[in-house]
């Protein structure tokens, strides 16, 4: 007894029409009842109970992927994913035998097939489908008439299913030829629609004037080993596709700076000590302290220091093509608020800020007289000590001072990144990478973006929202 199986052809449509005609043309062939979308009109929640009804009365399922994801469903539990992907999900739900085929990533697409508003989805949804299964590759629509073939064929031998049984009162041969009559005036059909939409969107194509539109995005890069420097994306403030929103300030502690700098008093030596101390040496000290402004800008150095070893974050700046046409010479300007510090490579020398000049500090200058004093034998409580040449020695040449330069400025970091593009073609990108950034001052701010190429009269300006916290 010969049993004919309904096979549900499931895909998105309007990019895949040539398609999805040679698989039921090859499904017919084979004496089999293709059954898919072009029988259900739009796809929306009223048709969804006549197509769960016709997946459960399948005995295959046969789904096609290529590069777009499909129309997105706007409300209800499966809100968010594809029409395409709700019926993959019923029919693996129901144990219908699934058999995937999914195009191969070197054949070449226009842009109209691609999928431009969900990537992440489509990507998201070819992995699900890949997960646990054995999927076919295909090439162009001949190929994968032939695979599907193939596939069916083995999986009707290996899983057989309830399939149709002809009644005694039933004309196969008949049903058959008006099935193939019907199917014909519905390529006819198909054919003629296309034609007038093509025409349409000609039309409209010639209105429109194609124009390139240039955007910027911000995106935290966590995978930058380069020389060795970490870089610390969680300090990074961005939103679940990693754009960037802001930057985290490292709290460093200068309380160990403090109180390498603070003054000197009598209270600070140990008794064993008094003998050895002079008072000159302790106003000398304290007067060679740096002052307040010039100890904050030590201070601030140090932190920058940290700062940029301990939560530098590594950025690429994105130039993108969002228009109808190429931009030409395409260049752009991005300056940064004065909230956060803009490093490249220099990033990588940095050096930690250095030790402010000052005079010896009297405390290890009393120590080091009173060991002295003990290697000699000398007894400074009869005075050897103060009537000893050494006295009037200038405290340099008796013990090395161990001072260095004084602190440079701060290096002023550049807050504007020129970015010249080239040329980039509609839907493409630029990116230019290894920007580090580094807090400095907690706030609201925005980032300036201008943006400029051939095609435009003149620059155009976009703001991002920024902020340091």
């Amino acid at each position: 007894m010969e049993k004919k199986y309904q096979i549900f052809i499931s895909s998105t449509y309007t990019d895949l029409v040539e398609e999805r005609k040679k698989i039921r043309d090859t499904i017919l062939s084979m004496l089999h009842f293709p059954v898919g979308m072009e029988i259900f009109g739009a796809a929306d929640e009223e048709q969804w109970e006549i197509i769960k009804d016709t997946i459960d009365s399948s005995d295959y399922y046969v789904l096609l992927v290529a590069h777009r994801y499909g129309s997105i469903i706007e409300s209800g539990p499966d809100a968010g994913i594809s029409y395409t992907e709700k019926e993959y999900r019923y029919a693996k739900e129901k144990g219908i035998p699934i058999l995937a085929f999914l195009i191969d990533d070197s054949v070449p697409v226009l842009p109209e097939k691609m999928e431009k508003d969900h990537p992440e989805e489509l990507m998201a949804f070819k992995q699900e489908v890949k997960t646990g299964r054995l999927v076919e590759w295909w090439k162009n629509a001949d190929d994968l008439a032939q695979k599907i073939s193939i596939s069916l064929h083995k999986q009707m031998d290996r899983k057989k299913r309830p399939g149709w049984v002809r009644a005694d009162s039933f004309d196969i041969e008949q049903s058959h030829a008006e099935l193939l009559a019907l199917n014909k005036q519905i390529r006819e059909l198909q054919d003629e629609n296309k034609k007038l939409k093509d025409e349409l969107e000609i039309y409209y194509r010639q209105k429109i004037d194609r124009v390139p539109k240039l955007a910027v995005t911000l995106k935290v890069n966590p995978y930058d080993d380069k020389f060795e420097v970490k870089c610390h994306s969680e300090y990074a403030i961005q939103d679940k596709n990693t754009f960037l929103g802001g930057i985290k300030i490292y709290n460093v502690s200068m309380d160990d700076v403090d109180n390498d700098y603070r003054k000197i008093s009598k209270d600070d030596f140990t008794p064993e000590l008094y003998e050895f101390i002079y008072q000159k040496e302790i106003d000398d000290y304290n007067n060679s302290l740096p002052n307040k402004e010039k100890f904050e800008k030590y201070k601030d150095e140090w932190k920058t220091y940290f700062q940029a070893k301990e939560a530098c974050v590594h950025i690429n700046i994105g130039i993108h093509n969002d228009g109808t046409a190429k931009a030409s010479n395409v260049s752009a300007e991005i300056v940064f608020p004065d909230g956060v510090i803009v490093y490249g490579d220099e990033i990588f020398d940095l050096e930690k800020p250095p030790i402010l000049n000052m005079k010896e500090n009297p405390v290890e200058l009393a120590r080091e007289r009173k060991e002295y004093s003990e290697r000699l034998g000398i007894d400074s409580r009869k005075g050897t000590w103060l009537n000893s040449p050494v006295h009037d020695f200038d405290i340099g040449t008796f013990i090395m001072n161990m001072l260095t330069e004084e602190p440079s400025d701060c290096e002023k970091h550049e807050q504007i990144i020129d970015v010249d593009c080239g040329t980039i073609i509609h839907t493409k990108s630029y990116w230019k990478r290894d920007i580090y950034l580094v807090g400095k001052t907690p706030g609201q701010y925005q980032i300036k973006c201008i943006l400029m190429c051939e095609e435009y009269m003149e620059p155009q300006v976009e703001y991002i929202d920024f902020v340091v916290e």
